[in-house]
């Protein structure tokens, strides 16, 4: 089910009994895997997520990819708003909800193309 507002690049395979949500935008060449939820992510091309996996408010980077069955879980349990270093200062980013950025390195992308 696609919920949306969704953008779905090219060439991707939305595999059976997988919910994207608002906000969603998959890259090119991604998989989302049958019984996945995507809300308010980020899919960079070639991003996996194959199969049982919740993402939600997250970024995945190039060729990321997840195990089965992860959980992005994106709710801060203490109260108060996600902060973030920047400039080596702490930085609030006004958000209560993020889940992860994953990415690989550029060794390892040079490596795999």
């Amino acid at each position: 089910m696609i919920k949306g507002p969704a953008i779905i690049g090219r060439n991707c395979e939305i595999r059976h009994n997988a919910y994207v949500r608002e906000n969603v935008i998959v890259g090119d060449n991604c998989m989302v895997g049958n019984a996945c939820e995507l809300k308010n992510t980020l899919l960079f091309n070639r991003a996996v997520v194959p199969h049982f996996n919740y993402v939600g408010d997250s970024i995945l980077g190039f060729k990321a990819h997840l195990g089965a069955g992860v959980k992005v879980s994106n709710f801060k349990l203490v109260p108060g708003n996600i902060q973030i270093e920047k400039d080596g200062k702490p930085f609030d980013t006004g958000l209560r909800k993020f889940g992860a950025l994953l990415g690989i390195t550029r060794k390892w992308a040079a490596m795999q193309s």
